[in-house]
């Protein structure tokens, strides 16, 4: 959940999003 369009791991905050 780093650059990832979504936060599937719900640890980090959405940054594509």
């Amino acid at each position: 959940a780093h650059n990832f369009p979504l936060d599937l791991a719900a640890i980090e905050a959405p940054t594509n999003v």
